[in-house]
């Protein structure tokens, strides 16, 4: 069982479940290039599936790196019974668009994510964009056989809250009561 913050001792959070910002990040390119589900895929998947022939389109996506801010807040809910730690995050991702036409959808999904319609659920679940970076033309020799590729870096900030066991002095469970013995002023 974790800790309170009247227990001492470490606290622990609650593990973050990454699958669900791949999947959010798939469904968006999925959304605003028109590629189909099953061609829109996360990199690095313990057991991948086949690859597409070179003649299909189709994306390979992945997180290659987050930044948090340098300092969180962290609040007391209404409650008082809990903490919550907030902070701002970037996310590196490259979409990397495979087959014909792989031009064409790295600048639909370049072109897509200015519009605001199409960063509507990104700014619904505490998120946005902050940049597109440059496309690079890098065609990947698989199995024998070249496909032509380009890769699409994004940065996307978010916020994440995370709840701790923090708990208020003024749901202390110590015997006594908070005095106020003076008024310190300091001049200007």
């Amino acid at each position: 069982m974790p800790n309170t913050s009247a227990t001492g001792g470490y606290l622990l959070g609650v593990l973050p479940d990454n699958l669900v910002l791949r999947r959010f990040i798939g469904g968006v390119i999925v959304a605003v290039t028109g590629l189909s589900t099953g061609l829109v895929r996360p990199r690095w998947q313990p057991n991948p599936p086949a690859i597409p022939t070179a003649d299909i389109g189709w994306c390979a996506f992945g997180v290659t790196q987050s930044a948090p801010d340098a300092s969180a807040v962290v609040q007391l809910n209404e409650d008082g019974d809990a903490g919550i730690l907030t902070r701002q995050e970037e996310v590196s991702v490259l979409a990397s668009f495979y087959g014909p036409n792989v031009s064409g959808y790295s600048e639909l999904l370049r072109d897509g994510l200015e519009l605001s319609q199409n960063r509507e659920a990104m700014f619904l679940n505490g998120m946005g964009l902050k940049e597109v970076g440059p496309s690079a033309h890098v065609p990947e020799l698989i199995n024998e056989i070249w496909f032509d590729r380009v890769d699409l870096p994004l940065i996307i900030r978010r916020e994440i809250r995370r709840n701790y066991s923090l708990l208020s002095f003024l749901q202390a469970n110590a015997p006594g009561s908070f005095i106020r013995t003076e008024t310190l002023e300091i001049p200007l």
